[in-house]
Parts: structure tokens; C-alpha cells; sequence
């Protein structure tokens, strides 16, 4: 029997997750691979867009970039960076944001700038690009992240975004969402205690009751991240 890896279970869950969405402001890497499943899978309808302009792109192979030639193959429409964040994102006409974060505070605060001081940083990041409007400006905003300590700190580095409202965290271990101003966890994967999430959030989290558990992975879903991302560049 083939199993799906933790990360192939967070994948599928980020899937999961864009079901009743109808259009995703889709970050490149894993959340591009997940929200690709989601199409595939559940809602095939789905609209995708980038931050580059690119409405519903597609290609034989998933883009490295926001910027990769390989998202204009089979797009339904492309437009002008403006365009897509003053009239799309800005209009409120993008239902959900998907992305990746360095790190994540208790207040679901998103560092994707530097680690460290901002002065003299251990680490420099790509920083924000787009991420603090997505971030405000969408309906629900979903993140997907490995779950280590040292990524979920009760206070981040820098704040690069805030959600302004509804927001989903899929980690490798758990799924968290906000109450009273912060994040606690709503579900854990099979097979992961609740002391493993605790070891590994840098605050005392809270867990919601009752606490759901994750159902496991299909077949059909680990086939499809296998053949997405055949490479296995983000699996």
C-alpha cells in the first residue's frame, strides 16, 4: 500500500481547502501545486490568478515563477500587474489568496521579508511583492508552511502582512485558524499527537473543541499531486 508523505498530505488538505472558491490569487510553489489540485480535483471551474497579470494560466509542467512563460500557455486572459491589483484584487473580486510564509505569529502576522533584525538581518527574504494587499483584500486567505518552531515564533521578525479577516493555516502537522485574535489549532492529521504541535509553536496554543482530525488521502488525490508535479519539485 502506497502512503502520501506528510507533505503530500498538506498538499492535498491546501486542495481541500479552495472547495466553494471560485477564483484563487495563487502564490508560486507549493501553493501553485495545490491549487492546481484543487482544480483538477474538486472545482474545476476554478479561476487562478497571478500576481503578474495572468488570469487562469495553464501548462504542461508547473511555473517556477510568477513571471515563468509557462503560465501564459492556455490562459484565459493577461493583463497589467495594476490592472490585476487595483481592479481584481482591489475591486474584491478574488474570493481567496494562497501562499507561503518564513515565519507566522500567534496574531496571524506573515514574515515573508527577513529574519532577524530588518537592520541586520540573519536572513533576507524575497520580501512582500504582493503580499500584504492579498492578504487584506481577499476573502479568506490561506497558508500553507512546514510546522517548526523557529516558523511559527508568538511574534514575528518583521511583519511583512496581516489578514485582514478569514484565514486557514495547512501545516504538515495541523490546521489552524483564527479566534479572539489568534491562531489555534482546528484539526491534526492522523497520526500526530497534539503535544508534537505544542513542541513545535513557539506560544502556548490553543485547541479548538472539539478537534477535528484530517481524513486521510485518497488514491486518486496522491496520484494526481504525483502526476502534477511529477519532478517533484514541490512534493
Amino acid at each position: 500500500m502506497i502512503t502520501a508523505s506528510r507533505r503530500e498530505e498538506m498538499l492535498v488538505l491546501g486542495a481541500r481547502a479552495l472547495q466553494g472558491r471560485k477564483s484563487v490569487l495563487v502564490g508560486i510553489g507549493q501553493p501553485n501545486l495545490a491549487a492546481a489540485l484543487g482544480k483538477c480535483l474538486y472545482v474545476p471551474d476554478l479561476i487562478l490568478l497571478y500576481e503578474s497579470g495572468i488570469i487562469d494560466g495553464g501548462s504542461e509542467r508547473l511555473a517556477l515563477s510568477i513571471g515563468d512563460p509557462a503560465l501564459v500557455k492556455g490562459a484565459a486572459g493577461i493583463c497589467s500587474m495594476f490592472e490585476l491589483f487595483a481592479y481584481y484584487l482591489g475591486g474584491r473580486r478574488i474570493d481567496a489568496g494562497f501562499v507561503s510564509a518564513a515565519q507566522i505569529g500567534r496574531a496571524g502576522d506573515i514574515n515573508t521579508t527577513v529574519i532577524g533584525s530588518y537592520a541586520n538581518p540573519t536572513l533576507r527574504l524575497p520580501g512582500s511583492g504582493g503580499a500584504s494587499d492579498i492578504a487584506l483584500l481577499v476573502d479568506e486567505l490561506v497558508v500553507m508552511m512546514p510546522h517548526e518552531k523557529r516558523r511559527f515564533p508568538e511574534t514575528v521578525d518583521f511583519v511583512t502582512s496581516s489578514a485582514g479577516r478569514a484565514m486557514t493555516v495547512i501545516t504538515d502537522l495541523a490546521t489552524l485558524a483564527m479566534s479572539n485574535g489568534e491562531l489555534v489549532v482546528t484539526a491534526i492529521r492522523q497520526g500526530v499527537d497534539p503535544d508534537q504541535v505544542r513542541a513545535e509553536t513557539g506560544w502556548p496554543v490553543g485547541f479548538k473543541e472539539p478537534l477535528g482530525s484530517t481524513p486521510p488521502v485518497t488514491a486518486e488525490e496522491l496520484a494526481a499531486v504525483r502526476r502534477l508535479d511529477k519532478d517533484g519539485l514541490y512534493s
